[in-house]
């Protein structure tokens, strides 16, 4: 005999294919029928034609609550038989629509496009968004459907093509509203297909662009995105995205440099979806072939799509060249141009970044990449300085330290820096021993402030006299007077100093002789070799009055770190 149980009192919620939700309570000893004579009484659906499905599976109603696993808040769906009757006949009927739409394709008259619209909406609204999670895995249907219609789309008939793109709307439509993963997945794939049946004359073709979007929104969920990318079909079918996205990069790269003195920023949205696509290709690709990199031409190679795959390289070359001609008149732009117009460059770093990507697959490419780094080595420093930040922007440059110079790295360093002591400040925390010994850089480029161990929180002011003599404030020697946050500026100023110089400041004066000098408010020597902008960076760093010197988050706006 089963064991006996204490009884509970149990809070469900029911969900009705109408939309409706109600509440419940009952005994976890109850019947699940109980609950069936409650629903009758609240939506007329009689007993025997209610089912409930929880977590799958569909429940016998001579189950208790307990027996069925039904627990506190648990969620159970409403199916009516009535409703399950539709649903096949949904089936049944959509298979006459899908027979309809090839005739329709072949020119023969067919009255019935109230009808088509009225099946596809009840598909998509009931079934997506209801109670019938193994109706969507009918995938079956669904592409027979999609190839009906993309049939249907190229037929020379009037009308027809107008028909199939309402249609295919009304099915991106709902399956850019799904919400859960393993369907999301599966709807991917078919939008990939329509993708790809499209793509052969985009230009005039609205429909691909919504094709494309909606992939692409669908793709945002990192769980869809890493099945999506293991599909044999996805090199074939996203390879045309991409080109499609390639071909357009390369005509505003073009057009950006038609004229030496109208330098036009790349349409961003093209570069964040060719940014996007193209990784799905990259990785599709690793995932086909069994050795990277890959040796062209594809001799003997056991992978299905060759073309694509050697196309994949061809486009990155020709990315590479355009590219080139871009860093190349960037570099006779340079001194015409004021800020503004720098910043029209900056696209230019994430393009590289994803050449360098790309690259990476093919034999010989990386090195063709690399050369081009080598080749225009001005337009890379100034974009370095203009764009690179403590990111994933610059962390792949490092990996060629040739292409980056002692000054740039020390640009990357000086422009992370104030952003560590703008976060210190701004939780009123003073380091107190800023110096370039205690500024870190990781084997990834990442920078690091180090030696915490004179570090304070402000409280009020200090007068405690902590830190290395040669980088200390006028105002920490004389510490009777006491200093604050504004001690780590100049502590910056020499440590900026120290970068470019490679020397420390006051190199000729010992300890004491470097605590006098700081304390009568005298400089350390700044070379005239110095470029203006940190020149004069040093300078506001190293006021003798601490009001007058610049914040950490002022800093960050300074012409030296732009």
């Amino acid at each position: 005999m089963a064991e006996d149980y204490e009884s509970k009192s149990v809070r469900v919620f029911i969900k009705v294919s109408s939309g409706s939700t109600h509440v419940m309570r009952a005994s976890s000893k109850d019947k699940l029928e109980v609950l069936q004579w409650r629903i009758l009484e609240i939506t007329n659906i009689p007993v025997d034609q209610q089912r409930f499905i929880y977590r799958g599976k569909t429940l016998n109603p001579k189950q208790t609550l307990a027996d069925a696993s039904v627990q506190q808040d648990s969620i159970l769906h409403l199916v009516s038989s009535h409703t399950a009757q539709a649903i096949r006949a949904i089936s049944k009927n959509l298979d006459g629509v899908i027979e309809k739409i090839h005739s329709m394709s072949r020119g023969e008259p067919v009255y019935f496009a109230h009808d088509m619209q009225y099946y596809l909406e009840i598909l998509f609204s009931d079934l997506i968004f209801g109670l019938y999670p193994r109706f969507v895995f009918h995938m079956n249907i669904l592409y027979s459907l999609v190839e009906a219609l993309v049939k249907l789309y190229e037929s020379p008939f009037t009308g027809n093509k107008d028909f199939a793109e309402s249609s295919i709307l009304v099915l991106l439509l709902f399956m850019s509203k799904e919400w859960r993963k393993s369907v999301t997945h599966k709807y991917s794939c078919v939008v990939s297909f329509l993708c790809f049946s499209f793509s052969k004359d985009f230009p005039e073709n609205r429909i691909y662009f919504d094709c494309q979007n909606t992939l692409k929104g669908l793709l945002e969920d990192n769980h869809c995105l890493n099945l999506f990318k293991t599909r044999t079909e996805t090199v074939r079918e996203i390879f045309p995205v991409v080109k499609e996205l390639a071909d357009k990069l390369c005509k505003d790269m073009v057009s950006s440099i038609e004229a030496i003195t109208n330098i036009r920023p790349l349409v961003a949205e093209v570069l964040q979806d060719f940014k996007i696509f193209s990784r799905i290709l990259h990785d599709s690709i690793q995932e086909q072939v069994e050795h990277c990199p890959i040796s062209l031409p594809m001799v003997a190679v056991p992978c299905v799509y060759v073309e694509e795959i050697e196309s994949f390289h061809d486009i990155c070359v020709q990315l590479l060249t355009n590219i080139d001609k871009c860093l190349f008149n960037m570099e006779n732009f340079l001194p015409l141009g004021g800020k503004d117009s720098y910043e029209n460059f900056c696209c230019y770093l994430d393009i590289l970044k994803e050449l360098n990507r790309i690259s990476k697959l093919y034999e010989g490419l990386e090195e063709q990449f690399w050369n081009l780094l080598d080749r225009r080595k001005i337009s890379l420093r100034a974009l370095i300085v203009l764009r690179a930040t403590q990111t994933e922007d610059f962390l792949w440059l490092l990996d060629h330290k040739d292409g980056i110079d002692y000054y740039y790295r020390m640009c990357l360093t000086t422009t992370i820096t104030p952003k560590g002591l703008k976060y210190l400040h701004d939780h009123n925390v003073i380091h107190r021993d800023i110096k370039c010994a205690n500024i870190l850089v990781d084997a990834n480029g990442r920078v690091k402030l180090a030696d915490f161990g004179v570090a304070k929180v402000i409280e009020s002011t200090i007068r405690s006299s902590w830190g290395t003599p040669w980088w200390m404030a006028p105002e920490v020697i004389n510490s009777r007077i006491g200093y604050g946050i504004k001690a780590d500026i100049w502590s910056l100023g020499c440590t900026v100093l120290e970068m470019l110089t490679r020397r420390r400041p006051y190199p000729n004066l010992e300890y004491q002789q470097a605590m006098f000098s700081i304390a009568k408010g005298e400089l350390p020597h700044i070379p005239d070799s110095l470029t203006p902008n940190s020149r004069y960076f040093i300078l506001q760093c190293l006021q003798v009055d601490p009001k007058l010197r610049p914040t950490a988050a002022q800093l960050l706006d300074h012409p030296f770190l732009e």
